[in-house]
């Protein structure tokens, strides 16, 4: 006789705390100016990835908008880096104190408006708020008190997906003013009541501005000398590793995105290969996909059809192998199945254009010198994570990978805060400009590469 099975129930963290807080706007919101929310008139909706439902409505910030947070942070900047850093630092832990008393609700409103399921949100909320409290002890401390430096005075530092405050942090420590232009995967409503915390905590009126829709009219202020990376997380798997560790800390990442990451790439030795794969499958198989709100998810929807349908075309197109377990789906959002596509070389389109989402993109290696001339070929991955038994070999390739964040034996990849000495120069030198170059939708095949690929089945066809 079969065993009983019991099929798990659906269980759904309550919303009760975010949804208030949208009801207390009316569900109407815009730029956050001057500590103080200013509803625009062209607002559209924002809505939840899992349902489809409207949660607010939001409007971007107009011209007008944008000249008026200039004009307040740069009057706020100067009074608030001439406080000592004590009291900086006191106003940023109450900041802090706020943000905590508010956590569910910003729990709540990232995983409604991001997708991301809650159990990961509250980890970046956490990462943040340590973020935050690491700041205030390097002003007691007196980090940013250094000699002929001054901060860099307007800045406009990236957020990453998850609410991470990591830049923001330092750099309101270092005696700047900040201002955020949140993209869809940040979580807006997060952000904006973010920015609440800060008014509600005293921070000074425009210290801090939220101005939606306006990431490309702030590419003219001052930003510290440390790379955005954005570009797929990267996982190395040697033949020594504990393979069942590495398959399941890597699938599992599949529905837990690392701030700045745009999608997966795993380098396995060809040796064990196969083993991975098949181990990969199984974890795939039995991840839990459903409502971002209920705590045993692991993926969560994806942004939208849009970007379902991209990656369907994608594994539809694939010359690699895919393979792609069919857990459960919900009957209606935008969901995704994860895949893992194998046999994979460097010149293939996919390992050309990043797949985002639950898609890991899979080359094998023969010898650890081979593995990190691949993984060194491509743009710096922003995180990485490598696996190895062997102490001495994966201390050696961690310090040879170029990626932002290296994890050995594990996927505990949050970016560490920066240091406050970034976000300030030398007294007399003008702060540097980011140089803003036109970024095209994805990446052209040379002519030489185009070429090559009509030509080679040819080649290889003949006797």
């Amino acid at each position: 006789m079969a065993p009983n099975a019991l099929d798990r129930g659906p269980g759904r963290a309550p919303d009760a705390e975010a949804r208030a807080w949208i009801d207390q706007h009316d569900g109407a919101f815009g730029p956050w100016i001057s500590g103080s929310l200013r509803p625009g008139a062209d607002a559209t909706a924002i809505c939840s990835p899992a349902s489809g439902a409207e949660l607010a409505r939001l409007a971007d910030a107009t011209s007008a908008d944008l000249a008026e947070a200039r004009a307040a942070a740069a009057t706020a900047q100067p009074l608030w880096a001439a406080l000592p850093g004590v009291k900086r630092a006191r106003k940023l832990n109450d900041w802090t104190e706020e943000i905590a008393a508010r956590e569910t609700c910003l729990t709540q409103l990232l995983a409604l408006e991001t997708g991301r399921p809650v159990r990961a949100c509250r980890r970046g909320l956490s990462a943040g708020l340590n973020a935050l409290r690491q700041a205030a002890d390097s002003l007691l401390a007196g980090a940013a008190d250094r000699p002929g430096h001054v901060p860099l005075g307007v800045v406009a530092p990236g957020l990453s997906f998850g609410l991470s405050l990591g830049r923001i942090a330092p750099a309101l420590a270092a005696g700047n003013a900040v201002i955020l232009a949140p993209g869809p995967a940040d979580g807006k409503l997060a952000v904006l009541c973010l920015a609440e915390a800060a008014a509600t905590a005293g921070l000074p009126p425009g210290l801090l501005a939220m101005l939606p829709g306006a990431a490309g009219a702030l590419s003219d202020l001052a930003q510290p000398p440390v790379a955005t990376l954005r570009w797929p997380c990267l996982h190395l798997v040697l033949e020594d590793a504990d393979l069942d560790a590495a398959a399941d800390g890597i699938a599992g990442m599949l529905g837990d995105p690392q701030p700045g990451t745009a999608g997966h790439w795993l380098l396995v030795e060809e040796s064990v290969a196969e083993r991975v794969h098949a181990r990969l499958a199984g974890r795939m198989a039995r991840l839990i996909i459903g409502d971002p709100l209920d705590p045993a998810t692991d993926l969560g929807p994806l942004s939208g059809p849009s970007l379902r349908d991209r990656l369907t075309a994608a594994l539809a197109e694939t010359r690699g192998v895919t393979i792609q377990p069919l857990p459960r789906l919900p009957d209606r959002g935008a969901f995704m199945a994860p895949a893992l596509i194998t046999d994979l070389a460097p010149a293939m389109p996919e390992m050309e254009t990043s797949l985002p989402g639950p898609v890991l993109l899979s080359m094998t290696f023969r010898t650890p010198a081979e593995a990190i001339r691949l993984a060194n070929a491509t743009p710096p991955a922003p995180a990485a994570s490598l696996w190895s038994e062997t102490l001495s070999t994966a201390l050696d390739l961690a310090t040879r990978l170029e990626a932002g964040t290296v994890c050995v034996n594990g996927t505990k990849l949050e970016p560490a805060p920066d240091p406050l000495a970034l976000w300030q120069r030398p007294e007399g030198l003008a702060p540097a400009r980011p140089v803003v170059r036109p970024v095209a939708a994805a990446p052209v095949p040379s002519a030489a590469l185009t070429t090559a690929r009509r030509a080679q089945p040819d080649w290889a066809g003949r006797d």
